[in-house]
């Protein structure tokens, strides 16, 4: 059987197994037919030749990776990691300026803390017009 128009690819299988496993399958079968991006030249022409081995028609480089794709989730987790620890000697450095800053603000918090706010003397001086007010509509 040829490909159809809704199925693509997995119309081979007729009516046997459902749409929703036809449409798994042809979800990885695409994925696995594309071209992608050769991570050495960055050209996309890597092709799949076998499960899990790939290999790039421009730069001829092969590698392994995943069964239908050059890259797997852990793949990438593994790469940020290693991406992340060349800059942990940075990190570092930031979190010691972040300090040095925060030590600022709280020193600079400090002074402002021990002069004396103004507004509690007008506070007091309202205080006793409340007072009187309050009494006069007791009365």
């Amino acid at each position: 059987m040829a490909d159809t128009k809704k199925v693509l690819h997995t119309g081979r299988y007729g009516s046997r197994y459902g749409r929703g496993v036809k449409a798994r399958v042809l979800k990885v079968e695409l994925e696995q037919r594309k071209k992608h991006v050769c991570p050495f030249c960055e050209k996309p022409k890597v092709i799949r030749k076998a499960a899990g081995l790939f290999e790039c028609n421009s730069c001829n480089a092969s590698f392994a990776g995943g069964a239908y794709t050059p890259t797997t989730m852990s793949g990438r987790l593994v790469n940020r990691s290693v991406k992340q620890k060349q800059f942990a000697a940075l990190e570092t450095e930031l979190t010691q300026l972040k300090e040095k800053k925060i030590v600022e603000k709280v020193k600079e918090h400090e002074i402002v803390k021990t002069e004396k706010p103004k507004h509690k003397e007008k506070i007091k001086t309202i205080e006793p017009q409340i007072d009187e007010v309050l009494e006069e509509d007791k009365e």
